[in-house]
């Protein structure tokens, strides 16, 4: 666990956002990202980037500047997604974080389907570069990822984690109605898997969209596939601004009739010239 939270306080998700989202995706600060039922817009990861504490971690567990009681260099091993030049400028930000710890980490490179199989089979020590989407704006949908129930073949929970107290509470928390009761048993789950840190939290996803003023409910989420439907237009606001943005330029003619105008004086004054 020791060795868990300390590659956690070693990931700058901060600077990560800023290189590959000019810094539009927010860090993420526990497992329910904003807009679903219990965040806790308030909190803050214990064990977010740190680079001084996670030293101390490393050193608490066993590996003092990278290094075993026998001088030996720690190594692991991270699977990536490797699908082209920026995925693998991604893996490379995660070796670097890691690294600065003194110790070592072997990339291995994967397509994305490669990586989901590694997973299901738990053929791996890391992996990066899958995150999730949820299927329905739920906290369950978030915290069965952690259930030791839903270890695959019978579901997708890849870290293989398995904490009693946190079943517990799952199972009572999924099928309960939001309440003052259920967002109490919210917090004691994300505190758990704070503290034993079997997946290392990066980023929430944030998009910016640009719209017209006649498209209303444009709003949109990663959840909403084909979300153009619900769309609403009003033609008559379409039509004024149209109207409004596309009159015709005026300029164009009177240089062309200033153009013809002093080509009439210059022919007149050049033929007087002429015949004088």
């Amino acid at each position: 666990k020791k060795l868990r939270q300390a590659l956690s306080c070693a990931y700058d998700a901060k600077t990560y956002s800023g290189i590959f989202y000019s810094g539009v995706a927010p860090v993420a600060t526990q497992l329910i990202p904003p807009g679903i039922y219990g965040h806790d817009k308030n909190r803050t990861n214990p064990y977010g980037f740190n680079l001084e504490k996670a030293q101390q971690l490393l050193a608490e567990a066993g590996y003092p500047n990278g290094r075993d009681a026998s001088g030996r260099q720690l190594e692991l091993t991270m699977d990536s997604v490797a699908s082209g030049s920026e995925d693998r400028q991604r893996s490379e930000f995660d070796q670097r974080c890691f690294e600065r710890l003194g110790i070592r980490v072997r990339v291995i490179e994967n397509t994305f389907p490669q990586l989901l199989q590694k997973q299901d089979n738990g053929n791996f020590q890391i992996a990066a570069g899958s995150g999730w989407g949820a299927d329905y704006p739920d906290p369950e949908n978030f915290y069965f990822l952690f259930y030791s129930k839903n270890i695959p073949p019978y579901g997708k929970n890849a870290s293989r984690y398995n904490n009693p107290e946190f079943d517990r509470l799952y199972e009572q928390m999924a099928v309960m109605e939001n309440s003052p009761e259920r967002l109490e048993m919210i917090r004691k789950m994300t505190d758990i898997l704070a503290e034993d840190c079997p997946v290392i939290l990066t980023f929430n996803k944030h998009y910016y969209s640009v719209v017209q003023p006649w498209a209303r409910r444009t709003h949109n989420n990663p959840m909403l596939e084909g979300g153009v439907k619900y769309h609403v237009i009003d033609p008559v606001l379409r039509a004024q601004k149209q109207r409004e943005w596309n009159k015709k330029p005026m300029w164009p003619i009177a240089v062309l009739g200033a153009f013809f105008i002093g080509a009439a004086v210059y022919a007149v004054r050049w033929n007087r010239r002429r015949n004088v």
